[in-house]
């Protein structure tokens, strides 16, 4: 009755570690949402089909339950699970769009429903269905159960690139169990053997993961990534295709155009973007765009992440002119300066609108940029940028260009009206602001956001210079008129400085974070010689929302007096406990310490090695027992009675190695196969036969677990 108990509990534990992780891997892959009591209806479901598959009669009870629990939950969930399955079908067909078919095009993301609960416990159902019943096989476990726990994990690693690790820990020890268990028998031994190994492996994969900081792993420079692969292959094909011939003649090459126009039909202006291009100050502040979607992102580590989309050029007064033609690009001047000293991160982009201009971090590593902004045609699917705590003061570009727009930034990025000048040299005189000052641009950033209140509902002002009423009159804004006065007082002082326009968010780590009009941001830029455009954030209290409520421990925090020379490394901020919770805008993230340097990269691929190795050793020994015990099958059942003889005496001399001794009926019918002119006859073998099937039987169920390990997979007993 024990055994049987535990055979029956090992099946339940493995299909809740075959199913729990591969739903989770959809959620966090597709960014689906799941309501928080998701896991405990799976729970319910996986007890329902428990029984249906373990029990005598439990089809009787375990299937109304089923239905019931079903009801249930679409009654609780109160949702329709087509439209939540055309939506993750929209999602996945998004996926491969961007990765597969046309890397780096936008995708229009229907994002129809919000939660698909009921739609992934119907998945889980089905799931759970397939592996009660290929677990509680008696013969094709393994292949069975592989066959429903492999499709999908693949599936969503090719989406998610970066898996979380807490999933793939349970599928790997899940399909560890599935191979190491023979199949199953409700009086047999594959529950014990089950826990017995579960402890172990679990220590075994944990301890991989602690020593390696997987976290620190160069994803993008390991190996090609998974849509290069598909890409060579489509291009291998393509060329057969076109090149080869079969027995009906000439292949005859299908193209099949599909342009992003086909999903987004129009560019979407930013917040505020004018219909001409450059930035309207007189409009109110949009409330409806509030809630639009615009894209997801999802970064290699949490923190605040400032996505640039473009700078703007002259003032008008009431707005800013598109940005003059430069005579070259200065968006990666900075990257190059970091090339030797930053440390590379990347983001992943799911543009649910198309953007007239491209959404990137600063220091970007792409190559074909503009310099105030990137066509949105070229958004990114996947970027990598830069990321640098230590001072920039000794660092500088080696862009053989940057001289020349060195020049240019002074000229044009410094022009201002008059009358604007003029105001702004006055107010700097009385706030004791010294052009020649080397903390100058601290100065006039903590200055600018302490001359205001920040107020979204700010109305359009009654002025033509919104940069003089704000510092004089108003007062009071939000971050168009904070970085406006910011760029007028830089220019007025002789820094050529300009305002840009973008995003603000919280990215999560490895999850998809919706970005809408509400993180629209404007901030301002100061050019430094040498080394190209530093962006300073100079919006007052209460501005910059995106900030997580529930954090851990806070990074040091930069202070307002600190120039962006200095602060021109990714920081994250915290409502609650930093001294200063006006964060600069140089990237994103924390940045790691000493321990995360380049030697733990290379653990971790070695460490992920190693992982890999075991699997396939894993996967290999049931292989091997199948071969062994195909091998001596055949030997005992020669046809010839006396080899059979003597082939299972030294079966039975080998199995004797883990205990006992060899039957002394098998050894005189072997001596009489090999020295006994009369031979062996049927009968005697027959005998022989069934004494060592209870040898093998009587060694199995009295070895350790180690010992019945290697009893069973490296000398294919049992």
């Amino acid at each position: 009755m024990v055994k049987r108990a535990v055979n029956r509990l090992s099946v339940l534990f493995l299909m809740l570690l075959g199913v729990l992780p591969q739903i989770a891997l959809l959620v966090q892959s597709m960014d689906c949402g799941a309501d928080r009591h998701l896991w405990l209806w799976l729970l319910g479901a996986a007890l329902c089909l428990w029984v249906c598959a373990c029990f005598h009669r439990g089809l009787l009870l375990g299937m109304p339950a089923s239905a019931a629990l079903l009801y249930a939950a679409s009654r609780c969930f109160e949702a329709n699970p087509i439209p939540q399955l055309d939506d993750l079908i929209d999602r996945f067909s998004g996926a491969y769009y961007t990765s597969f078919l046309y890397n780096g095009s936008p995708y229009q993301y229907l994002h129809s429903v919000e939660d698909h609960s009921f739609l992934l416990l119907l998945i889980a159902f089905l799931l759970l269905a397939y592996l009660s019943s290929a677990l509680t096989s008696s013969g094709g476990r393994r292949f069975m159960s592989l066959l429903g726990s492999v499709p999908l994990p693949a599936a969503c690693l090719a989406v998610n690139g970066r898996p979380p690790y807490a999933p793939i820990v349970a599928m790997l020890l899940f399909w560890a169990l599935v191979l190491a268990v023979g199949d199953y028998r409700d009086d047999g031994s594959s529950g014990k053997t089950v826990f017995g190994l579960t402890l172990p492996l679990l220590l075994l994969l944990a301890g991989l993961l602690r020593a390696s900081h997987p976290e620190a792993y160069d994803y993008d420079h390991s190996e090609p990534a998974l849509p290069e692969y598909i890409e060579r292959i489509g291009e291998w094909l393509r060329q057969r295709l076109e090149l080869g011939e079969n027995e009906y003649g000439p292949a005859l090459p299908v193209t099949i155009e599909v342009t992003p126009e086909d999903f987004i039909e129009e560019d979407e202006p930013l917040m505020w973007e004018s219909s001409a291009g450059g930035m309207d100050l007189t409009e109110h502040y949009d409330r409806d765009m509030l809630e639009k979607r615009f894209f997801s992102v999802k970064a290699d580590e949490s923190g605040l992440l400032y996505l640039r989309a473009v700078s703007y050029g002259d003032y008008l007064g009431t707005g800013w002119d598109n940005a003059p033609e430069a005579p070259c690009s200065s968006l990666a001047f900075a990257a190059d300066a970091l090339q030797s000293v930053g440390r590379e991160r990347s983001l992943t982009f799911r543009m649910a609108e198309k953007l007239r201009h491209a959404v990137v971090p600063y220091y970007s590593m792409l190559t074909d940029t503009g310099d105030a902004g990137i066509s949105g045609e070229k958004q990114p699917n996947r970027t990598r940028f830069l990321s640098w705590s230590g001072s920039l003061e000794s660092l500088g570009s080696s862009a053989a260009d940057e001289p020349d727009y060195r020049s240019f930034a002074h000229e044009v990025y410094t022009r201002l009206p008059e009358d604007t000048r003029s105001v702004m040299l006055t107010l700097a005189a009385q706030a004791g602001l010294d052009p020649a000052a080397p903390d100058i641009v601290s100065e006039i950033a903590a200055y600018i956001r302490s001359s205001g209140e920040y107020d979204i509902e700010t109305p359009p002002y009654l002025s033509d210079d919104y940069a003089v009423c704000f510092l004089t009159q108003a007062h009071r804004g939000y971050c168009v008129h904070f970085a406006t006065a910011a760029v007028a007082m830089y220019r007025a002082l002789g820094i050529p400085a300009r305002i840009t326009e973008g995003f603000l968010v919280y990215a999560e780590r490895d999850r998809f974070t919706e970005v809408k009009g509400a993180q629209a941001h404007a901030w301002t830029e100061v050019y430094r010689d040498g080394l190209g455009w530093i962006p300073v954030e100079v919006t007052g209290q209460g501005g910059l929302d995106p900030l997580p409520e529930e954090t851990g421990e806070p990074p040091t925090s930069p202070t307002p007096d600190e120039s962006p020379a200095e602060t021109a490394a990714p920081q994250i901020q915290y409502r609650e406990e930093s001294e200063n919770p006006v964060p600069l805008p140089v990237g994103v993230m924390q940045e790691p310490t000493e321990a995360d340097s380049q030697p733990r990269d290379f653990a971790a691929r070695r460490t992920m090695r190693i992982v890999v190795l075991l699997v396939l050793v894993l996967s290999a020994l049931p292989i091997w027992r199948r071969l062994l015990r195909t091998v001596w099958r055949r030997r005992l059942a020669n046809s010839d009675p006396n080899r059979a003889a003597v082939a299972l005496w030294r079966r039975s001399q080998r199995a004797a190695r883990f205990g006992g001794s060899v039957p002394a009926e098998i050894r005189n019918c072997a001596e009489k196969a090999y020295f006994s002119a009369n031979g062996v006859t049927a009968v005697e073998l027959l005998a022989c036969r069934a004494l060592l099937d209870r040898q093998i039987e009587t060694l199995d169920s009295s070895l350790s677990l180690p010992k019945r390990f290697l009893f069973r997979y490296l000398y294919g007993f049992k």
